[in-house]
């Protein structure tokens, strides 16, 4: 059996990292990845958590976050949810 490692939370920069990485990768996990090697090193398991979680809290953030149609900026509807 595969030893669990313990996540860290999301802080709230790390949560913009997310969703910007959702709108340019759609729901990709293994490219969002890419978005955090810089930073936490997020593996693709702790990402998909983090969106079904999200999925839960704010889906019209995830569903304005993957619709390509939408103008809107998302920088600061999330600051408002994740404070």
């Amino acid at each position: 059996f595969k030893k669990k490692d313990k996540s860290t939370a999301w802080t709230v920069e790390e949560t913009k990292l997310f969703y910007k990485a959702l709108r340019q990768c759609g729901s990709d996990f293994s490219t969002m990845t890419i978005f955090f090697e810089n930073t936490t090193k997020r593996t693709r398991q702790q990402i998909k958590r983090k969106y079904l979680i999200e999925v839960r809290k704010n889906p019209k953030l995830i569903d304005l976050a993957l619709n390509p149609t939408t103008q809107k900026r998302l920088g600061m509807c999330i600051v408002c949810v994740c404070v």
